[in-house]
């Protein structure tokens, strides 16, 4: 989620950054998501319900929601903040995009898979065409909707996305490509018949490192 403006409230934007921070320094899910709603109570008094700083607030909170597996309410966060964003900057902003992939992720977990798969697919189409199709986000989102379709076998689909999202990402960096490859090895492993073709998928990353050209650190218990 996108960081509060310059001109928002000084005290929310320090909140703002220190909710979003304590999950990954492992700090208490439910003081990140305490914060996270002081700031949105915040933004909604000063800029009101429909204003982008807010919106962003309440995707802070969602996100948090979801972090202590309270699903419907992440779900319904999620929603409204994608729908002022997209108000606001439009559908196929990256940022409005971004949300929505988080909203996509939760109504997977709530069992809505032909929703997820919607709305994921909308948040790539728009990641694509705001950033183009070599942006590592994109590789990010390729690797998601790819998952989601796995999930309901639909492992050509996945398959053709992901050889897309390695090629693309190839220049980008080794991460976003070995994502793209890893997946992509998982679910070969799933189809009869191409046991090779997953292993040489898997063993891609190993390769790069071990060449010494990789163009950054990857990962391999990431």
């Amino acid at each position: 989620v996108a960081d509060h403006g310059e001109a928002s409230d000084p005290v929310a934007r320090a909140k703002f950054q220190l909710a979003g921070a304590l999950p990954q320094t492992g700090g208490d899910f439910d003081e990140a998501l305490r914060l996270g709603r002081e700031v949105h109570e915040i933004d909604r008094g000063a800029y009101g319900e429909e204003h982008p700083e807010t919106a962003r607030s309440l995707a802070l909170v969602a996100i948090h929601l979801r972090y202590v597996e309270r699903y419907e309410e992440a779900e319904v966060a999620f929603r409204d903040a994608t729908a002022t964003l997209t108000r606001h900057y439009g559908a196929e902003n990256a940022e409005t995009a971004e949300v929505r992939s988080h909203h996509a992720a939760v109504l997977e977990i709530l069992g809505r898979h032909d929703e997820a798969i919607a709305e994921m697919e909308r948040s790539l189409a728009a990641l694509e065409k705001a950033l183009g199709p070599r942006h590592p986000l994109v590789g990010r989102t390729q690797v998601k909707v790819a998952s989601l379709y796995s999930r309901r076998d639909r492992h050509a689909d996945a398959e053709v996305l992901l050889g897309k999202c390695a090629a693309n990402m190839r220049d980008i960096g080794n991460r976003e490509e070995g994502d793209c490859l890893r997946m992509l090895g998982r679910i070969l492993t799933e189809m009869p018949g191409r046991g090779e073709e997953a292993k040489a998928a898997l063993t891609r990353p190993v390769e790069i490192l071990s060449s010494g050209d990789a163009k950054d650190p990857y990962l391999l218990n990431a």
